[in-house]
């Protein structure tokens, strides 16, 4: 996993957004843009591949896009499928950088080594609270549609506040992982809080993240101290 480390001493800029949604078979365009692109899927599951890994970026997850690199469907998606983009760069005199570990412990203690002007982002995550990024989306979308309050540097402040926010919030799954919950285990607590509303169960659960369903439940019961079926 790749992880971006960008300096907020100026704020990004943000250049354009939307939402994309598709009833069924979308398949991403083969392209390479020289902005950095982040998407938000709100619904469905979409299959994207950059920097030859493959990411299938459910509904509560994101992926960063960073500009300059090709990225591409892999395979087109099996249902509805909703998602928000933003296309902004990196703030005058900021860098975005990337660096590879294997090591989860390297890249948190890297993160509290950094200064205050400095945040880290993964290239792909799943929201560990997914209620105040969709909060800071719509208001995005509000700000770059409502042509009476448009002004270019409250929507560089907006995205910033954006990644900012990834940023917190993977410093606080982080955090779990610290009071030994799997990370395995605290993305499936989220799939769940973002899947509840639909008809779900251990066995469709255990599919869906490659487990046998009695390993998952006794994995699950020892690490957050309840059931699945309870949670």
């Amino acid at each position: 996993m790749r992880y971006f480390y960008a300096n907020t001493d100026t704020p990004f800029q943000y250049l354009t957004c939307g939402i994309l949604q598709s009833q069924s078979g979308f398949l991403h365009q083969r392209r390479s843009f020289d902005v950095n692109v982040l998407i938000l899927v709100r619904e469905g599951t979409l299959y994207i591949a950059q920097n030859k890994n493959e990411y299938s970026v459910h509904a509560g997850e994101y992926v960063i896009l960073p500009a300059g690199e090709e990225h591409f469907g892999f395979q087109a998606s099996d249902g509805e499928l909703s998602y928000f983009w933003v296309h902004f760069l990196v703030g005058r005199n900021a860098q975005l950088k990337t660096m590879q570990s294997a090591s989860f412990d390297l890249h948190r203690n890297s993160l509290a080594e950094t200064n205050d002007s400095t945040v880290m982002v993964p290239e792909y995550s799943i929201l560990f609270n997914g209620r105040q990024a969709e909060i800071q989306v719509n208001q995005i979308l509000a700000l770059s549609h409502n042509e009476q309050l448009f002004n270019a540097e409250i929507l560089d402040y907006a995205v910033s506040l954006l990644i900012l926010y990834l940023a917190q919030d993977f410093a606080e799954s982080a955090q779990d992982e610290t009071i030994q919950i799997p990370h395995s285990v605290t993305l499936i607590k989220e799939w769940v809080k973002a899947n509840y509303s639909k008809p779900i169960n251990v066995k469709s659960i255990a599919k869906e993240f490659c487990y046998h369903p009695d390993y998952l439940s006794l994995l699950f019961k020892k690490s957050t101290k309840q059931t699945m079926i309870s949670y």
